[in-house]
């Protein structure tokens, strides 16, 4: 990718600035490896605290007879999507998303004029009482049907952001977690000590505070 970066052309022949080059390479470490890895970690550490979760997972993985997970057939591993949910909402990967007012506004009774500079908090609106039950809890059957309890509003579940904002990679992390679970679970199993009482710091991107210890059999 640096090499591709390097040697790319704008519209005009001419390479791209060295600055460029640098933020591009950043922003694809950042978004597509650090995000990835934090969704992975905190995923299998609960269904590690979870066998029964991690059971319907296994399940379902195994019945690919260890073919691997595409973008066309991902879709099919619902409950592993509904777990690779959940973990999102406890930790999205990007917690927070800084926004600046166009104009002035109200909210919650609040004068915002324009140009002030707003944080819109994905980690408290995924936790937020009034909307999720038990929002503490690891619950990935509250994403299905009859439940759905992220569709009570349009931008009430954002792990990916929203709108003109959406992560343009947001499916192609979802096929990458699913294919690295499905390949650990087809034939393993994660165990964790629930007394190990790990902490996940939110902050720049969600990662234990301490050792987050996994044993795979």
């Amino acid at each position: 990718m640096l090499s591709r970066l390097a040697h790319a052309t704008t519209e005009d022949g001419e390479l791209l600035p060295v600055d460029d080059v640098v933020d591009h390479m950043v922003f694809l470490m950042l978004a597509a490896h650090d995000t990835t890895t934090s969704t992975l970690a905190v995923m299998l550490w609960q269904l590690a605290l979870h066998p029964e979760e991690q059971d319907r997972v296994a399940a379902e993985v195994r019945a690919l007879d260890g073919a691997p997970v595409t973008p066309a057939d991902h879709g099919d591993l619902v409950h592993t999507s509904r777990a690779m949910s959940e973990a999102l909402r406890l930790s999205p990967p990007v917690p927070f998303s800084p926004r600046r007012a166009l104009a002035d506004v109200e909210i919650a009774g609040v004068h915002v004029p324009a140009g002030t500079g707003v944080s819109v908090s994905s980690l408290a609106l995924h936790r937020h009482p009034d909307w999720w039950t038990r929002p503490d809890a690891f619950d990935p059957d509250r994403f299905a049907p009859g439940r759905e309890e992220h569709k009570q509003h349009s931008h009430l579940f954002v792990p990916f952001g929203g709108g003109a904002h959406l992560c343009i990679g947001n499916h192609v992390a979802e096929v990458m977690v699913k294919a690295i679970v499905a390949r650990l679970l087809a034939t393993r199993r994660v165990t964790a000590d629930p007394r190990a009482g790990v902490v996940i710091s939110p902050i720049p991107i969600p990662k234990p505070k301490g050792p987050m210890l996994l044993t795979v059999r």
